[in-house]
């Protein structure tokens, strides 16, 4: 398994989970899984990925305390 694919994966659950409310991350895999972003062997997706790939220009991977330069 490539460093990516396990950066996206997490990525995409820790997004979910924070961009849903979610209380836990059981429910965040469950919703991953449910919008296509993850399968059911939780490998990403092409929509995972590219909505990984596209937060990577957008800011979105930044925290609340970090700005884009």
């Amino acid at each position: 398994m490539k460093v990516r694919e396990i950066d996206a994966r997490s990525w995409l659950i820790k997004y979910v989970k924070a961009k849903h409310n979610l209380p836990d991350y059981d429910k965040a895999v469950r919703f991953a899984k449910s919008v296509n972003y993850i399968d059911e062997n939780a490998d990403v997706t092409e929509t995972g990925r590219l909505l990984f790939e596209f937060s990577q220009f957008n800011g979105d991977h930044l925290s609340k305390d970090q700005t884009m330069l």
